[in-house]
């Protein structure tokens, strides 16, 4: 089937990744969400990076250079309204880097980011549960049971619910596209939810014997005090006895 901004090649061949994606438990639509992204937006950046090699650099002043850059007076880089545009403009226009020659930073679409979540080990829903609680700072108790129990999340003393540093980790490598640091992110968590269930496990343990150490030393006293009470009343019966002979001789 024909997709927006696709060729019919791309439409195949995103038409297949659909097919494999679906395989992996994606609904259709999430999938041709991450397909798409995959296949179009990546020639579409791929094109971008290919027009900017070829700015001209020798243009006069008057001239376009690259995009909205023009050639200004004294060879300086001018706006398209004639201002000055400024040295990181001039750089991100002409060769698509940034500061100290280092690459600019690009938005990543949400599609993308779930692709790489999905990839190193995370489902979109919970990934969505992340961001919310970032930006939000709460979320439902269903997604915070999960968020838990993925390590991703911790419960202070007093209850309340707050971001695992890993979590961050885990934003952060998504939203770069990088899957070997959102697998490390989410080892990190499985390990921290693991230390705690077991941490909980021997709570549970100790609470468990402590209690029942507490209903055998009652079981115990109760015990000695009904004996005490038993040997009590063979002593008043050996008494009044003892008083009867004494009045019948």
């Amino acid at each position: 089937m024909p997709y927006a901004g696709a060729t019919a090649d791309q439409s195949k061949r995103i038409d297949r990744c659909v097919t494999r994606v679906v395989r992996q438990g994606h609904d259709k639509s999430s999938a041709i969400a991450i397909c798409h992204a995959s296949i179009v937006k990546r020639k579409e950046r791929r094109e971008a990076r290919l027009l900017t090699l070829k700015a001209n650099y020798g243009a006069k002043v008057g001239q376009t250079i690259q995009g909205a850059l023009s050639r200004g007076q004294g060879g300086k880089f001018t706006r398209g309204d004639g201002s000055a545009a400024s040295g990181r403009e001039v750089i991100d226009a002409l060769t698509g880097r940034g500061k100290k020659g280092g690459k600019g930073k690009k938005k990543v679409s949400d599609a993308d980011q779930a692709a790489t979540g999905e990839k190193a080990g995370i489902d979109s829903e919970d990934l969505a549960a992340v961001r919310a609680l970032s930006k939000a700072g709460a979320v439902s108790e269903g997604d915070a049971a999960r968020l838990v129990n993925l390590g991703l999340a911790e419960r202070g003393k007093d209850g309340t619910l707050r971001m695992a540093s890993n979590a961050r980790s885990l934003l952060r490598a998504v939203q770069g596209g990088d899957v070997q640091a959102a697998k490390d992110a989410l080892s990190k968590g499985r390990d921290k939810a693991s230390s705690a269930s077991e941490a909980e496990a021997k709570r549970t343990a100790a609470a468990g014997k402590k209690a029942e150490a507490a209903g055998k030393k009652a079981a115990s006293a109760s015990s000695a005090a009904g004996k005490k009470a038993e040997a009590e009343k063979k002593r008043e019966q050996a008494q009044a006895e003892r008083a009867a002979a004494r009045k019948t001789s």
